[in-house]
C-alpha cells in the first residue's frame, strides 16, 4: 500500500482530528491545576489510614465541594482545594487529625490566585514560543526543497 496513493484520505483524517481537537478546546476549555488557578495542597499520612469518604466529608465542610482527595501510597492522602487562609487550613488539619491514628502533615503548599494567573500566562506564552520555533525550524530545514519528492 502506498501512502502517497491515499494521501487525500490520510490528510482528511488528520484534518478532522485537528478540527475536533480545536472544537473540543473551545467547547470544554483547559482544566488548569492548582498551580495555575491558585489553591492549597495538603499531603497527610496516617499510621491507620481512615476511609476516603471520612476525609472527603471533613474537607467538604471547609471548601464547599471544590476539592479533590486522592490516596497517596499506603497510608496517605493528597488534598487539593481552592486557596485556604492559614486559620482555615489549620482548622482543617485539626479535624483531619481526629479521623485517623498517627496523623502527620507531610507537605503544605499554597499558591495565591495572582501567582497562579501569572504562571498560566507565562505557560501559554512559552507554548506559543515553542510552536513558533518548531515551525521556523521545519521551514528552515526544508527551505531548499522546491519540488515534491517521490516516495518510490
Amino acid at each position: 500500500m502506498s501512502i502517497i496513493k491515499y494521501k487525500k484520505i490520510f490528510l482528511s483524517i488528520a484534518g478532522l482530528l485537528v478540527l475536533a481537537s480545536i472544537i473540543g478546546l473551545f467547547a470544554f476549555g483547559l482544566n488548569f491545576s492548582v498551580d495555575f488557578t491558585g489553591g492549597s495542597v495538603l499531603e497527610v499520612s496516617y499510621s491507620e489510614r481512615p476511609e476516603n469518604s471520612a476525609v472527603e466529608n471533613i474537607v467538604d465542610r471547609y471548601t464547599g465541594g471544590k476539592f479533590t482527595v486522592r490516596p497517596v501510597g499506603e497510608q496517605g492522602y493528597s488534598i487539593r482545594t481552592e486557596f485556604l487562609a492559614d486559620d482555615i487550613r489549620q482548622e482543617l488539619s485539626n479535624d483531619l487529625s481526629v479521623v485517623g491514628g498517627g496523623y502527620t502533615e507531610e507537605k503544605i503548599s499554597s499558591v495565591g490566585p495572582v501567582i497562579g494567573n501569572e504562571l498560566k500566562n507565562k505557560a501559554l506564552v512559552a507554548v506559543g514560543l515553542v510552536v513558533a520555533v518548531i515551525i521556523f525550524f521545519v521551514a528552515f530545514s526544508f527551505r531548499t526543497v522546491s519540488v515534491p519528492i517521490s516516495s518510490c
